[in-house]
């Protein structure tokens, strides 16, 4: 679903071009054992200008994430390591997942992905084709 969001918010389409914006929260979900340390690492690489990069490394790894791996990862993507490990150790990082579970939790979320278009939970398909027709509607 990542991917076609992304290129929404790049899209050229006259109608879209500038005017979508993507905002990811995030929302640990407890039986992943990994899920806050992913989100604290992507927040760590977002400070870094690289939450994307970081994102897609996380998840293309999602199976094999266990403690250690994050310092990997932000090297791989090329961020400058201390920072990450001070962001990473920060606890206002972890106090932004936690302000993020708790916005998800007043607007109902009960599971991941969710995805909302102007404040309205989307339940559709993912392609960008589908994504685009509704967003499309919105900003009329």
């Amino acid at each position: 679903m990542g991917p076609p969001l992304k290129q929404l918010t790049k899209s050229q389409d006259p109608t879209l071009k500038g005017r979508v914006k993507l905002v990811f929260k995030h929302f640990p979900l407890g039986f992943h054992k990994q899920a806050m340390n992913a989100a604290k690492a992507s927040i760590a690489a977002h400070r870094q200008g690289k939450f994307w990069e970081m994102h897609d490394v996380i998840f293309k790894n999602i199976k094999t994430l266990a403690d250690g791996v994050y310092e990997g990862y932000a090297k791989e993507v090329g961020l400058n390591l201390d920072k990450f490990k001070k962001d990473f150790a920060d606890p206002a990082t972890e106090a932004e997942v936690k302000q993020d579970m708790t916005e998800a939790r007043a607007a109902g979320l009960g599971g991941t992905p969710t995805v909302y278009i102007n404040g309205r939970k989307y339940q559709g398909g993912y392609s960008e084709q589908q994504i685009s027709s509704i967003v499309k509607k919105y900003l009329k």
